[in-house]
């Protein structure tokens, strides 16, 4: 049985239909990626399985007691609770309990902390606080008692992406889940992920992500959506397939249509008898000739402005916050047709050494010299502010009325725009209406219609659909200035950068070579580092192998203190669970008894394992 099931979905926003005859299921456990271009409806139909925004049309149905857990693109958090306690405080079975069990100690009330301490021990949860800090800093979060309120726009939406897989419902809705994640969380989140029970239904720009994690594709375009076997590649092509022959079929279609038509105006006017059957046919060819034809991929053919010997010099430049070092004497000749990629982890200061180099922070030592003919594109994280009443237009054509592309051709703003998906229609519609990919997409054209011979790109991925990412690489490998990008997207990576800066603990190193490289280097350094670590720890933990099958004087005697102390280590919990339940204890007591509960669950978990070990060496 299906967890959840769409049948003929239809949604509109105002005139404009978002989509219809929408139909699919999810599956338990399944993994599927909901892919499309911006402004299609892949959020909206996203909050419409998890309820909150309505359908105009069709019928949801779902699982009794279905658990779905919702990721949005932008999350509202509360603003007064702490990072660590907005986080732990959700609907997951072991922290209700373990929310429950807090509130009986806080009360006092003997039976409801023996009924909750119970509830804890079935659901295995006295460690729930150390298994949050744990998710909390593997996705970037480890001032745990920051306010929500204090935190940036990236670090609140981690806290949210923490909270919801922490929930292991049934069904996971996740809203385009690595942006503002650093490379390391993101494969730390794909194999979480690829190991979780969950049904996973996600938006995602990022390839690797998505072939890593999932293995059904659902394409949202023209309004229908359409189910694909993955991996990407593999939609790609068929998909292709697909439009090539609906290609084919409308214009078949769009041929007889005019026959049709012409046949149908030679009927005399008064004439009521024509034919039924050859007028719905005409309806039918119609519909038929409308069908998607192949989309034109977006065309960058923006030759960059005037060109200089010298691009951009950098000299022992080093910057620094009261209470951190972000890099320090970094030198560096930026050389024509650099493409660089800048890496590191989230808060290691690689937007504010962009800000350095491009004159918006001033360093606190060294010297940057700019090149006489150098024109930065910068590409920021942040969203540029619109005002309410700036139609898409407004912003091409304060930049110029006509926009040259390159030595032979000019476009008007207009023409510039459709090359970029906005259509007529939409050029004139409000900015603050567009959804987060169009924004991101027309801050992209922005940049490039300034025709910069340095483009700086700070994760342009976030929020792009795969078409206009795709179309971007196209342009960026055909780039002729000098490409520094920020990118937590490895495919985008390896694809555009011949080198590397690594920023983090305070300095710049370069790397001459693909990310992808860079990743088999330091996987090859930490197995040699953790070498010596591991022998020695083999050494004193695994016993020394002898021809006999039976256990060594020393692990028998081994065997004996292990047992010995379980069996301390229970008798204490049996007393500390009496003693809670006696109501002798008030509440700081019951506290401290609480506390030291986990503290012996911890430790019997730790040891049982190795008892286990000795005692089948033992029986063997």
């Amino acid at each position: 049985m299906s967890l959840i099931s769409a049948d003929n979905l239809e949604k509109y926003y105002g005139e404009r239909k978002l989509f219809s005859s929408v139909s699919f299921e999810i599956n338990p456990g399944e993994k599927i990626a909901l892919v499309g271009a911006n402004g299609t409806g892949k959020s909206t139909l996203m909050k419409i399985l998890n309820g909150q925004e309505s359908k105009d049309k069709g019928e949801i149905r779902q699982k009794n007691n279905l658990s779905i857990s919702y990721l949005p693109q932008q999350p509202e958090v509360p603003q007064h609770l702490t990072a660590f306690d907005y986080v732990k405080d959700n609907k997951s079975p072991g922290a209700i309990a373990y929310n429950k069990y807090n509130e009986a100690l806080e009360s006092g009330n003997n039976e409801l902390i023996e009924k909750s301490m119970a509830e804890v021990d079935r659901l295995q949860a006295w460690n729930y606080d150390n298994e949050v800090k744990e998710v909390m800093t593997y996705l970037g979060i480890t001032d745990f008692d920051k306010k929500m309120g204090k935190l940036s726009g990236g670090l609140k939406r981690r806290a949210a992406l923490s909270r919801v897989i922490l929930e292991k419902p049934e069904l996971l809705i996740l809203d385009e889940p690595t942006n503002h994640l650093d490379i390391e969380a993101i494969i730390w989140l794909e194999s979480y992920l690829q190991a979780t029970n969950s049904a996973l239904f996600l938006v995602t720009h990022d390839r690797y992500f998505l072939d890593a994690v999932c293995n059904t594709i659902l394409d949202l375009d023209h309004g229908g959506i359409r189910k694909f076997d993955g991996p990407y590649d593999n939609f790609i092509k068929k998909k292709e397939e697909l439009l090539i022959q609906a290609t084919t079929e409308a214009e078949k279609a769009a041929n007889l249509l005019k026959k049709e038509i012409e046949w149908s105006r030679r009927q005399p006017k008064a004439r009521t008898t024509k034919a039924k059957y050859r007028m719905d046919a005409i309806e039918g060819l119609k519909s038929k000739a409308k069908q998607p034809k192949i989309r034109e991929q977006v065309k960058m053919d923006f030759d960059s402005s005037q060109k200089g010997k010298k691009i951009l010099e950098i000299y022992g430049v080093s910057k620094s916050f009261p209470d951190k070092q972000l890099f320090k004497d970094f030198t560096y000749t930026f050389k024509k047709k650099d493409r660089i990629g800048l890496v590191g982890p989230n808060g290691s200061g690689k937007s504010t050494f962009l800000k350095v180099i491009t004159g918006e922070i001033k360093p606190d030592s060294g010297e940057i010299i700019k090149g006489q003919n150098t024109n930065f594109g910068y590409f920021k994280q942040e969203d540029p502010t619109y005002n309410q009443d700036e139609k898409v237009i407004d912003r091409i054509t304060d930049i110029a009325e006509v926009i040259k592309i390159n030595e032979k051709q000019t476009l008007s703003a207009s023409q510039v725009l459709q090359l970029f998906q906005f259509s007529p229609k939409r050029q004139h519609e409000y900015v603050y209406k567009l959804s987060g990919g169009e924004k991101k997409r027309l801050q992209l054209l922005e940049v490039l219609v300034k025709r910069p011979n340095f483009l700086i790109l700070d994760e342009p991925t976030n929020d792009l659909d795969l078409q206009t990412l795709d179309a971007l690489e196209i342009f960026l490998s055909q780039y002729d200035g000098c490409l520094l990008i920020v990118s937590h997207d490895r495919y985008l990576l390896d694809t555009l950068a011949d080198h590397l800066f690594i920023i983090d603990h305070g300095d710049i190193k370069y790397f001459p070579g693909t990310y992808d490289e860079f990743r088999t280097v330091k996987a090859e350094e930490e197995k040699i580092a953790e070498k010596p670590i591991k022998e020695k720890k083999e050494e004193k933990s695994q016993p020394k192998k002898s021809n006999s099958k039976k256990l060594s004087f020393k692990e028998k005697q081994e065997l004996k203190d292990l047992e010995e102390e379980i069996d301390k280590l229970e008798s204490e919990k049996k007393q500390a669970i009496e003693e809670m339940n006696s109501g002798s204890l008030d509440h700081s007591e019951l506290s401290k008894t609480g506390s030291l509960i986990e503290k012996i669950d911890a430790r019997l978990e730790e040891i049982t394992l190795r008892w286990m070990e000795l005692d089948e060496m033992n029986n063997n």
